[in-house]
C-alpha cells in the first residue's frame, strides 16, 4: 500500500545543476535553454485560446513565460526549483514563484500586474509537468485547476492505450526518464480531465524523445475536449498528420 505522506512530498532539490545543466548527467536536459522550448505551442495556444493572462505551472526557467510575454500575453510562472529560477533570464525574475504548482491556488502571491486570487488566469500552460508529479498530487492539482484558470493548455508524457502493441516498446523507451514517476495511458488522464469544468487541450507525447515539432503534432497524439464545442479547434487537428 502506498504512505500518502511521501507521495505527498515534492523536492525541487532534485531539479538542479545536474538535471538542467550537466552535459553528463545521466537523466534531465544536459543544457536547458532558451532555444530547448517548443515555440509552436505557443503560437497554438495563442490561437486557440486568444489568452490576455496566463499561469505557466512548472516553468523551470521561464523560457516559456518569456515567449508568452514576448507575443503581448501577461504571462506569469510558477516553479519548485530553486536552481531553475535562479538561472532564468534576469528580466524574467518579478515574473516568477518558487512555490509548488499544488500550492497555488490557495497561496497565491501578489504582485502588481498579475491577476488576483479572486479572478482567474485567461490560460493555464503546462508543459511537461504531471509526469513529474505523484498520482496523488496530481489528482489533487486537477481539481485545483478550475479555480486558477479559465482554461488549460497541457503537454506531457502519457502511454498508449492498453491494447495498443506499442505499448511495451514505449514503455520500455519511457524508462530512460526515471524522474517521470507517473506514466498512465492517454485514456486515463482523459477520465480525469472531464471531471473539470472547464475547456483544455492536451497534447500526449507517447514516445522517449520524440519532443520536437515534427513529431510532437500530429493529429494521434491529440485529444480535444471543451464544454462549448469550438469548431476552430477541431477544424485546426484535421489540418495535421498522422
Amino acid at each position: 500500500m502506498q504512505d500518502l505522506e511521501k507521495i505527498n512530498m515534492f523536492d525541487g532539490s532534485f531539479y538542479d545543476y545536474h538535471y538542467y545543466d550537466d552535459p553528463e548527467a545521466l537523466v534531465g536536459y544536459k543544457g536547458y535553454r532558451e532555444s530547448s522550448i517548443n515555440l509552436t505551442l505557443i503560437d497554438l495556444a495563442i490561437a486557440l485560446f486568444e489568452p490576455k493572462s496566463c499561469i505557466d505551472l512548472g516553468c523551470a526557467k521561464g523560457f516559456y513565460v518569456k515567449a508568452f510575454r514576448d507575443k503581448g500575453v501577461n504571462a506569469w510562472g510558477v516553479d519548485i526549483s530553486q536552481y531553475a529560477i535562479d538561472h532564468a533570464p534576469e528580466e524574467m525574475g518579478r515574473y516568477l514563484f518558487l512555490m509548488d504548482a499544488l500550492k497555488f491556488s490557495q497561496e497565491r502571491p501578489h504582485r502588481v500586474g498579475m491577476p488576483t486570487k479572486k479572478s482567474k488566469f485567461s490560460l493555464i500552460f503546462m508543459q511537461d509537468l504531471f509526469e513529474h508529479l505523484p498520482l496523488y498530487n496530481c489528482d489533487q492539482l486537477i481539481l485545483e485547476l478550475p479555480n486558477i484558470g479559465q482554461g488549460l493548455f497541457a503537454c506531457f508524457a502519457a502511454l498508449p492505450l492498453d491494447d495498443d502493441p506499442r505499448r511495451e516498446e514505449y514503455e520500455e523507451e519511457w524508462k530512460n526518464a526515471p524522474e517521470h514517476t507517473t506514466m498512465l495511458p492517454w485514456n486515463i488522464w482523459e477520465e480525469k480531465f472531464k471531471a473539470m469544468v472547464m475547456p483544455y487541450f492536451v497534447i500526449y507525447t507517447l514516445r522517449f524523445g520524440h519532443w520536437d515539432t515534427e513529431t510532437v503534432l500530429w493529429k494521434s497524439n491529440m485529444v480535444l475536449h471543451t464544454e462549448t464545442f469550438n469548431p476552430a479547434w477541431e477544424a485546426f487537428i484535421n489540418t495535421l498528420p498522422g
